[in-house]
């Protein structure tokens, strides 16, 4: 793509005394432009589809699906750079084909020719990286099937989760450090909260908090027998799909200390979801069935505190989707996305509510 490089933080660099010029980069602009026409495929798909997420933008053909990260760096994860997304690809594939072993088929890289054109796997030089995925039929995933589904659909499922927390104890099971990112991200949560459109809500974090605290000693407990797991961490309806035999996407790539966490907060990030779609009986079947074949009992707190927990954060998050449109779709976003953090935390109010409830015996 001629005329399409440039630094993606800043203008291109010039040479100073006996100092060559900084190599001029592709911006992410022009990097999307080029992964959305069906030509620049090797399998010259009809059609490319075009989905962004919070970290990515994934391109899907009519067999192979791509997804190029975006070059960003938060608190919690760094794409910043080249070489740390070529990493984060490569991080991604392995760590994602225990839960889809005949998806993920590796990762191709995105060059600029001599001519300063972009290819796929050419020779060239290596400006960005893509995962190269295989395409599941759309309609099996839960997202779709939610509503429809029964418990012995979900039997496949249940069996390939209960083997991979089974084999997952996660090394680094430290009891103090999932109570520390706790008490850090509701500090954080708190601040934003304070500053943003759910400033009346501020009260829930401070009744989270409290019972943060209440569960803190099964929270120790389940680490250090074996609870906690080198999990998925990102672990959502539309990531699932009932296929034969299941498979399971995008388990979290960057940094290990997010995916050692109980099989139950996994479980309970998924629970929510489904409980936002109105299908809130799923989570909970899940999560009794996988505690049968982990010989696990959970306390009935925990399961509560976890998906409250785990609801405050995906309002949050929604927040902070807000204002990323383009101008003409921003008033229609904010009302979408307001709708769903609303939701989130009604979810989150009704899990607080239901942990210190008396249970029937």
């Amino acid at each position: 793509m001629r005329g399409a490089t440039q630094r993606e933080h800043g203008s291109v660099g010039t040479a100073g005394a006996g100092r060559p010029a900084t190599p001029p980069v592709v911006d992410i602009a022009a990097k999307v432009a080029f992964l959305r026409r069906p030509s620049s495929h090797p399998e010259q798909p009809g059609e490319i589809i075009v989905i962004e997420t919070h970290f990515a933008w994934v391109f899907i053909g009519d067999r192979v699906v791509r997804k190029l990260k975006k070059p960003i760096r938060t608190d919690w994860l760094d794409f910043s750079t080249l070489e740390r997304r070529l990493a984060a690809c490569a991080a991604e594939v392995t760590l994602n084909r225990p839960l889809a072993p005949d998806v993920y088929r590796g990762v191709e890289q995105l060059v600029l020719s001599e001519a300063g054109e972009l290819a796929l796997d050419r020779p060239g030089r290596t400006v960005d990286a893509v995962v190269v995925m295989r395409r599941l039929p759309a309609a099996r995933s839960l997202d779709r099937l939610a509503a429809s589904v029964m418990p012995a659909d979900l039997d496949p499922l249940v069996g390939r989760l209960v083997t991979f927390y089974g084999e997952g104890v996660s090394s680094a099971a430290d009891p103090g450090a999932r109570l520390d990112q706790v008490a850090v991200s509701l500090g954080n949560l708190a601040a934003r909260f304070r500053a943003g459109p759910l400033r009346c809500r501020v009260s829930l974090l401070a009744r989270l908090e409290a019972l943060a605290a209440l569960v803190e000693p099964l929270l120790a407990e389940r680490a250090v027998t074996g609870r906690v797991v080198d999990a998925h961490g990102d672990l959502r309806p539309e990531h699932v799909y009932l296929t034969q035999p299941p498979h399971i996407l995008d388990r979290l790539e960057f940094g290990p200390a997010y995916r050692a966490i109980d099989w139950l907060e996994d479980t309970a990030l998924l629970a929510v979801d489904l409980e936002r779609q109105g299908q809130g009986w799923i989570g909970d079947f899940l999560m009794r069935r996988i505690a049968a074949g982990l010989g696990d009992r959970p306390p009935h707190v925990l399961w509560s505190f976890y998906r409250a927990w785990r609801a405050v954060l995906r309002a949050q998050l929604a927040v902070e989707h807000i204002g990323r449109e383009d101008a003409a779709d921003r008033a229609r976003m904010r009302s979408r996305w307001l709708l769903k953090a609303r939701t989130c935390l009604a979810i989150a109010e009704r899990h607080l509510l239901a942990a210190t409830r008396p249970r029937a015996p």
